[in-house]
């Protein structure tokens, strides 16, 4: 789904269903478990002459998650990780947008997890007609807890987006 309405050069909205939201987090003695969310959804409102009036927002289908072990997948999906039938979407929506150079932003996203939100500070790149940006959340601020084995698994998650725009 791809619809995009151009308004002049300086301003466009773009709303799209994107291929995917990455993530890793650091496993005891494994060393780290990387996965993805290939049902993602996001707008881009961006408006360059008053970077003060853009937002990029973004939802994930929970049960989209891909970690390449069906069995850890499911165990995700579980009341002590995400509980999807309660939860079944996080959100996040990037606000106070600044340019830091002519490619790179920054701004505050609040992140939705399991009707927790937080405020994380993010800087993203514009490359190739790609935003880009890499930030990290404590999984226990959005009261992700695990099961009896969930020490094992580190609290700080890193998050990699990356979504085609076109202007």
């Amino acid at each position: 789904m791809r619809r995009f309405l151009i308004l002049n050069l300086i301003f466009f909205t773009l709303t799209v269903h994107a291929q995917e939201v990455k993530f890793e987090i650091s496993k005891y003695i494994i060393g780290s478990v990387e996965g993805k969310f290939t049902d993602v959804d996001y707008k881009v409102s961006l408006n360059r002459g008053d970077l003060s009036k853009s937002t990029i927002e973004g939802e994930v289908n929970i049960n989209s998650i891909d970690t390449g072990n069906e069995d850890r997948d499911g165990k995700l999906l579980s009341k002590n990780w995400f509980d999807t039938k309660q939860y079944p979407r996080m959100k996040m929506k990037i606000q106070n947008i600044t340019q830091n150079d002519e490619y790179s932003f920054s701004g505050i996203a609040t992140v939705e997890i399991k009707g927790i939100r937080r405020d994380i500070p993010v800087e993203f790149t514009e490359m190739d007609g790609k935003f880009a940006s890499s930030f990290a959340i404590n999984r226990k601020e959005f009261n992700i807890i695990g099961s009896k084995a969930g020490f094992l698994v580190g609290r700080k998650v890193e998050i990699l987006l990356m979504f085609p725009i076109q202007k």
